[in-house]
């Protein structure tokens, strides 16, 4: 019966990090697509370059709730290397609780497909950037790191 309330929270868990994930492909760039879609490409990639500085301004916003056991710590964005990185922690489960035979394959998916088609990043998709997914456990230690690839 343990075993299966386990399966069970473990499933919940997979749905709650598809919410964040979904969210968090929102923050970055939020609003910027409508915007970019007249522009030239030196505008673009300006208004792209901005992207990094504006994150970097917003930290006092983080840590941000996403769902009841999942924290958005921040986002770590760099312009030299071209990348997002997004630090997340589940506060409800330790690594233990967690098999990453299953979550990583199942987040990996729904990350790719949601970097391919979701308009609030086309600027991402545009400029090629890396985006990084990084999750945490209750207790600081890391669960996982993927990449979204598009």
């Amino acid at each position: 019966m343990k075993e299966i309330l386990k399966k069970i929270d473990f499933f919940i868990l997979i749905i709650f990090a598809i919410a964040v994930a979904r969210t968090l492909s929102k923050v970055a760039v939020k609003g910027y697509f409508n915007s970019q879609s007249k522009l030239s490409y030196e505008d673009s990639l300006k208004l792209y370059l901005n992207t990094f500085s504006t994150i970097e301004d917003s930290i006092n916003q983080y840590p941000k709730m996403i769902d009841k056991i999942t924290s958005l710590d921040s986002i770590n964005c760099s312009s030299s290397e071209n990348t997002f990185t997004y630090f997340h922690t589940v506060k409800a489960y330790s690594k233990e609780d967690i098999d990453l035979n299953i979550f990583n394959p199942i987040m990996k998916k729904y990350l790719d497909s949601m970097v391919r088609v979701n308009p609030s990043i086309a600027l991402t998709r545009r400029f090629k950037s890396k985006l990084y997914y990084t999750y945490y456990d209750k207790n600081g230690e890391l669960i996982t790191k993927l990449e979204a690839e598009y």
